[in-house]
């Protein structure tokens, strides 16, 4: 569930498709201060930006394999254990890998997806 965060995919889906029933996994790109929202999400990334999202890939991949294995709902058990993890523990929440300036990096490791790859 959520609203469509001003991504007009999402918005054109809701026109034919409440909500509550689409499932769906965020991959935020960050946010520039220079330049416009709009024309920001249509940019090419950087290299270094593709490699720190090579991470992000193989988590999504690995929850998109438990949807198709069981149901959303371990889907969100499974995020909120790696959320735990990565955030040590605090509610606090996770930034993409843009936005990620003190940090080092995503990770993967623990018990959720290991086995997880990039295809």
């Amino acid at each position: 569930m959520g609203g469509d965060g001003g991504h007009k995919g999402l918005k054109s889906l809701f026109e034919v498709l409440p909500p509550k029933e689409l499932r769906r996994i965020r991959i935020g790109i960050g946010r520039s201060s220079d330049v416009p929202a709009d024309v920001y999400v249509l940019e090419n990334f950087e290299s270094e930006e593709l490699e720190s999202y090579t991470e992000s890939l193989k988590l999504v991949s690995g929850f998109l394999d438990t949807f198709s294995q069981y149901d959303f709902n371990q889907v969100l058990n499974d995020y909120s254990k790696w959320k735990k993890s990565y955030s040590g523990g605090k509610a606090a929440g996770i930034t993409s890998p843009k936005e990620e300036k003190d940090d080092q990096g995503l990770r993967t490791d623990g018990d959720v997806h290991p086995q997880a790859e990039c295809r």
